[in-house]
């Protein structure tokens, strides 16, 4: 849902898929407004558990079906979600990478 969103937001998206057990891992980022930035980080910081393993705004929340982690570079958007991630630590590899890539 995160990728869609951002690839919506004319972002771009990967997914990863494990050939045994079907487990995904989507990777999106996105370039956004000032403003939507700043609604996304509004609503992450009342609804989620606040992370600084991303960086300063960065957000992972875990869910049944999966968990996803959120950070926001600049002015970039930076998700990833997986059913592999079950704390912020599982999600830092590609976080890491993918918030360097676009800050």
């Amino acid at each position: 849902m995160l990728a869609a969103q951002a690839v919506a937001a004319n972002g771009l998206a990967c997914r990863w898929m494990n050939q045994t057990n079907g487990a995904t891992l989507d990777v999106s980022v996105a370039h956004l407004d000032a403003r939507s930035n700043e609604i996304r980080k509004e609503f992450l910081a009342s609804n989620s558990t606040s992370v600084s393993s991303f960086g300063p705004d960065g957000y992972f929340d875990q869910g049944d079906t999966g968990s996803a982690a959120q950070a926001f570079p600049g002015e970039f958007w930076v998700t990833a979600a997986s059913v592999a991630f079950f704390t912020a630590e599982d999600a830092v590899p590609i976080m890491g990478n993918a918030t360097a890539a676009v800050g």
